[in-house]
Order: structure tokens, then sequence, then C-alpha cells
């Protein structure tokens, strides 16, 4: 059963709880979305999602389709709860606006209640003004015994957008040295992290498996070839596992990479060949002649 709200209150804003269901048995999960409605718009939010973590255990957060576009600070798990920060560029004047999900599974029989500490929503209206802020939670009764409700997610295979990442330098990061930003969505189980790989060598589909030394990584990343003669690839990969990888060639070519030096040595190479095969046949000669007398 779904909670509801039936009507935008009297407040700036809503955050609210909407559970896939009202009770779980131990071991069986719920899905809860948290929602944002709006009168006065707002672009920008904070908080912290509490729970009793003796009856709930969190499998997963995901922020797949959310109305925030820009996250500040990601939704993830701390021992506070579950913390969050987000831009709503433009604002958003609406109701129903998914934020993201939480996926609890049933740990201890009891009442488990899912609320928000530290809570603020900043209105658009030119000055960020914090808005009057109502808050509903979600209340979910835990059995000891199987309620027979239903895994409230499906296992997907369709991988995160194509995105672009860019390589720039700015006084104000990194002490001006180049980095690498990037950013994609995935508009069903959401993104669970970025991967980086900076290589000399172009590899390919088959060389970009799991023997290669990928990093976990945030944007932006300052890069360690300050030099900018690595290929970069970025993977990003959703909470079912899915993958996208992007790819940046070199922006400047290392002294081996570049065309005359490989003309260069091209043309060394047939040159000590042609003078070698010339020593061999004048020796081969002398040799014949020596015989010869």
């Amino acid at each position: 059963m779904f909670f509801s709200v039936s009507v935008l209150s009297a407040q700036a804003a809503d955050l609210y709880f909407k559970e896939s269901v009202s009770s779980i048995g131990i071991g069986e999960a719920v899905r809860i979305d948290m929602f944002l409605s709006s009168v006065e718009g707002a672009n920008a939010l904070e908080g912290h999602v509490t729970f009793p973590q003796d009856t709930l255990t969190l499998e997963r957060v995901e922020d797949g389709n959310s109305i925030v576009s820009l996250w500040v600070e990601r939704p993830h798990k701390t021992n506070e709860g579950v913390v969050f920060s987000g831009v709503i560029p433009g604002g958003y004047f609406a109701r129903d606006g998914k934020i993201f999900s939480l996926v609890f599974r049933g740990r201890k029989e009891g009442q488990a209640l899912v609320s928000l500490a530290e809570a603020r929503v900043l209105l658009h209206d030119g000055a960020g003004s914090e808005g009057n802020l109502s808050i509903v939670p979600a209340s979910i009764r835990i059995f000891p015994a199987s309620t027979g409700a239903k895994e409230p997610f499906e296992e997907e295979n369709i991988p995160p957008e194509d995105f672009t990442p860019i390589v720039a330098q700015d006084p104000n990061l990194f002490d001006g040295q180049w980095f690498v930003a990037f950013t994609t969505q995935d508009k069903n189980s959401g993104i669970s992290h970025y991967e980086i790989l900076e290589s000399r060598k172009k590899l390919s589909d088959q060389g970009l498996g799991e023997h290669v030394e990928w990093q976990k990584a945030e944007t932006p990343y300052k890069l360690l070839d300050q030099e900018l003669t690595s290929y970069i690839y970025i993977r990003a990969i959703d909470h079912q596992g899915n993958e996208r990888i992007a790819a940046i060639e070199p922006l400047k070519k290392s002294f081996y990479q570049q065309p005359y030096v490989l003309a260069a040595g091209f043309l060394l190479i047939l040159l000590v060949g042609w003078i070698l095969r010339r020593w061999l046949h004048h020796r081969g000669k002398q040799t014949a002649t020596g015989y010869m007398r």
C-alpha cells in the first residue's frame, strides 16, 4: 500500500516518502521513494534520511530518474543514515518529484520509521531563501515470518547514458594542474560510481577488462599524466553493474608518438638494413675471391 499526499500543503515545500508495501517479514525487501512537492519552487535541498539500523538493513540507494540533475553530495550511507545534497537548476514547481529511492530489508521484528533530519530546501527566488518545510515519514512493520512481499526491483541490463569527459585546467583547482570532468545519468537504478584508467597505449574493448587496474574516481579528477600523452578511459557503473565507457585520445603526443619520429625511425631501420645487406654482399664476394686464389 502506498502512502499518498493528495494536495500540496501550505508550506513552501514538502518532502515525503512512499513505501511499496506497509509490512514485510524478516529478510524481505521494501522500496521507499522520497519525493518533493513545492508551490513556490525549490532549486536545492539537503539532509539525511534516518532509520532504525537494528530493524532495517539498507541494501542500496538508487537515484535514477531523479529531478536532481546536479548532486553536490550524491546520496550515500553514513553512520548518520543516508546523506544527500543536490541542486535542481531552474527550480522545481510541481508535485511528486522523485529525489531517490531506498531499498531496505527487514532485519528484526518491530516498527520502523524512515524520516529526515537536518533537512533544508532552498527556494528558487533569486536569493536562495530557505523555505518552510513539511516532512512526512514512512512507517514499516516488520514481522518475524514472511508476508509474501514481492521483491521491489527488477534486474535490468541497460547501461548508463553516453557521456563526453572534458580535460581542462583552472587556477582554482588542483593548483592549476590538468584534470578531467565527467558526469552522466542512469534512468533506471542510477549511477553507483565512476572508475578511471590512464594508459600510454590504446586499448581495445577486450583490453578494458578486469585485468587492467581501474581506479575509483570522482569528478573532477586530477590526472596522473600531466603531460597529457595518455589515453583516458572513464567507466560509469550503475547499481545493477551495467557500465558505459568513454575514452579521450591523448591531447599531446609523446616523443616516440610523433609522426616525424616514427618516420625517421622507419627510415633509419631501412638504411641500417640496406647497409647491412651491402656489407654482407661485399664480405661474401671477398670470401669467394679468397677461395679462388
